[in-house]
């Protein structure tokens, strides 16, 4: 999946001059800023059939760092998609999609069949909510700095 790593040059010296208290609640309040954004854009973009993906989309905000995820085994292939000429999905795996769709259970093998030979596109919404977070970062990163100016000067 997709790491932002932000990286601060001088962070050293910066660190010996400042105590934790005077930048981690601006910097835990800009990780939960990268959650919400980044959770609420999955969510947006995530396909939806029965919305268990969408469902199963959650965030984790903590002091120092934001992931964004998904516990769900199908989140990567929707992701993704699935190249061409590959391996095709087992057949079991689709009643369910073909019952709601109106298709008879015989057609399994013939759609498995299908996504091999030609795959599947990719959704991309995990990708949508790191580009997202991306555009929104500075923003974040300045009215972070300003509240950590905020409280260096006091």
């Amino acid at each position: 999946m997709t790491t932002i790593n932000i990286e601060v040059e001088g962070l050293d010296k910066l660190r010996k001059k400042l105590s934790p208290r005077t930048y981690e609640k601006a910097v835990a309040t800009m990780m939960e800023d990268i959650a919400i954004v980044g959770e609420r854009t999955a969510k947006q973009r995530a396909p939806r059939d029965t919305g268990a993906l969408k469902r199963s989309i959650h965030s984790d905000a903590r002091p120092m760092s934001a992931r964004i995820f998904s516990n769900l085994n199908y989140a990567v292939p929707v992701e993704v998609g699935r190249g061409k000429n590959k391996r095709m999905p087992p057949p079991h795996v689709l009643h369910g999609w073909l019952r709601r769709h109106g298709k008879p259970q015989s057609a399994a093998y013939v759609v498995a069949r299908a996504i091999g030979r030609r795959g599947i596109k990719g959704r991309f919404f995990m990708k949508a909510a790191a580009d997202a977070i991306r555009f929104k970062l500075p923003s974040m990163v300045k009215r972070a700095s300003g509240d950590i100016a905020k409280r260096w000067s006091r």
